[in-house]
């Protein structure tokens, strides 16, 4: 992201791990019933929003900042 914030897509845990900007692991974004279970594809806003892309559907999830879903598509 724009603070140098590293998201990585692990689709065999149906997550997104999130790093700092050094490399170290910090947090991770589940995927549950509700929101993704098959994610395919991440990218990042201008608002700094972190998108999430689903295999069936298509649906897209949307996450603030602080990895709080914002909304749906």
């Amino acid at each position: 992201d724009y603070e140098g914030f590293i998201y990585l897509l692990n689709s065999d845990r149906a997550q997104i791990d999130i790093y700092s900007p050094e490399g170290y692991f910090l947090t991770w974004i589940q995927g549950d019933v509700n929101t993704f279970s098959e994610p395919v594809a991440i990218g990042i806003n201008s608002r700094n929003e972190l998108f999430v892309l689903e295999k069936d559907g298509p649906s897209l999830f949307i996450y603030d900042v602080h990895g709080a879903l914002v909304n749906t598509h």
